[in-house]
């Protein structure tokens, strides 16, 4: 275990920056502390993500000795204001800890300024591209296609996704333990009746539930490669969802409950997105072999 240094205690002892721990041991150690305190692993392991390579070259360096201006050069390489503000974050909670462990006597980030993000309607994808989508997963992703379809036709999150079995579809209801879900409370999603008939013919020709992540993520990709998009955009599944669902039943408390967001993120971001005909247009998807 890191201790405080005794040149915080002491005005005659050595400088901070000899004393205090090398940078690669506070980041596990900062890590660790996380994991005690019952973050969730998709944190953790994204924490650590951005901070290796912070450290990478001065891994050794005491972390005292690691400056304002060398916080801003690393945050300044970022391609986009979304990539400097992540990367603000995680080194600032990397600094913040490092100071309440007594190891710093002051954030380097508290001398820089926030970076302001402009905020944007999600990217969601178009009826013809939901249509393409799943036939495609029907034709060539069959151990994936439950995956796709409680994500894309229920809105649910896809780390919550991953955590899923078939014991957890009850009927019209998906169950969403405490133990998946991001807001650490157990959640029930009711399903249209496309989402229904594609997980019941997803069961039928023994898609994976739950699905191993390596073959989650080879199938987003080939699906990715299917639509012709250059990236994957983040959470494209569920906000698609999101966007559909108020544009067809116009009732946001409802569908807030249902995804396990509050009403206000649902305002601010999928309200008047879609048309009422294009969310008709969605609901309409269903598998190949259906007749309705």
């Amino acid at each position: 275990m890191l201790h405080s240094p005794a040149c915080l205690r002491c005005p005659h002892s050595r400088s901070l920056s000899q004393c205090s721990p090398p940078l690669h041991k506070v980041i596990d150690s900062l890590v660790a502390a996380k994991e005690s305190a019952g973050r969730r692993r998709v944190y953790t392991n994204g924490l650590k993500h951005f901070l290796i390579p912070f450290a990478k070259g001065r891994e050794a360096a005491s972390i005292a000795s690691i400056t304002t201006e060398d916080v801003d050069a690393w945050i300044c390489q970022g391609r986009t204001q979304w990539s400097r503000a992540t990367r603000f974050s995680r080194v600032s909670t990397l600094f913040s800890f490092a100071k309440r462990r007594g190891w710093i006597r002051e954030n380097p980030c508290s001398r820089l300024d926030r970076i302001s993000i402009e905020h944007v309607p999600p990217y969601i994808f178009s009826p013809d591209q939901c249509e393409t989508l799943m036939q495609y997963v029907q034709q060539s992703e069959p151990d994936s296609m439950a995956w796709f379809v409680v994500c894309l036709f229920s809105g649910v999150r896809p780390h919550e996704a991953d955590k899923l079995t078939w014991d957890s579809i009850k009927g019209d209801k998906i169950v969403i333990d405490a133990a998946a879900s991001k807001v650490r409370r157990r959640r029930i999603v009711g399903m249209k009746p496309n989402a229904k008939s594609w997980l019941a013919f997803a069961h039928s020709i023994g898609s994976r539930l739950p699905l191993p992540h390596a073959t989650r993520r080879k199938s987003v990709r080939r699906v990715r490669d299917a639509l012709k998009l250059k990236a994957w955009p983040v959470d494209v599944l569920r906000h698609t969802c999101a966007s559909y669902w108020i544009a067809d039943v116009r009732d946001v408390a409802r569908v807030a409950l249902e995804l396990g967001n509050s009403p206000s993120v649902l305002l601010r971001h999928y309200m008047e997105l879609v048309s009422h005909e294009d969310a008709a247009k969605f609901w309409q998807i269903y598998p190949k072999h259906e007749h309705r």
